[in-house]
């Protein structure tokens, strides 16, 4: 089985991505060109618009857990592929298989389907990132606050 599907994340910046998989307990594996999943296509679910299924597994970095070996088939360690954007050669976005236990495990870090945790994760490293960028040279600090519900409050302080 193979159920390959792409979770729409406009990825500009990589070190954000980076620090968003690191604070999951996941690597960023820059430039590695395949990424692990069922294997091969089984023509047994709908391609994301846009890709290829005799492209599944290639990348041009992937994401892992953290102290794991990457391996293909049934009970292998899946990775997730950061693959260029469709339609949109300065982004990237991310593709996975979801099916059986391997895409399980691969997606309980990152919030289930659609990744909302690693989405989460991306969004307030950009965030603190470009503020921090910004707002360092005028004597601010940025600190990240965990609220209720899974949000996430940045505050920024003079110092």
């Amino acid at each position: 089985m193979s159920h390959v599907t792409s979770v729409k994340l406009a990825i500009k910046d990589l070190d954000a991505l980076d620090e968003a998989c690191a604070r999951l307990g996941l690597d960023l594996r820059r430039d590695k060109k395949t990424f692990s999943w069922w294997g091969r296509f089984m023509n047994n679910s709908i391609a994301p618009a846009g890709r290829d299924p005799r492209d599944y597994g290639t990348c041009d970095h992937a994401i892992g857990r953290a102290g794991t070996t990457p391996s293909n088939g049934n009970s292998g360690e899946w990775e997730i592929g950061v693959v260029r954007a469709v339609g949109d050669p300065e982004s990237f976005e991310l593709l996975l298989d979801t099916y059986g236990s391997a895409g399980h495990r691969l997606m309980a870090p990152c919030g289930g389907v659609g990744l909302p945790t690693l989405r989460r994760e991306y969004a307030v490293a950009v965030a603190r990132r470009k503020a921090t960028a910004t707002l360092v040279r005028k004597g601010f600090v940025a600190t990240r606050e965990d609220l209720a519900g899974g949000r996430v409050r940045l505050r920024l302080r003079k110092r």
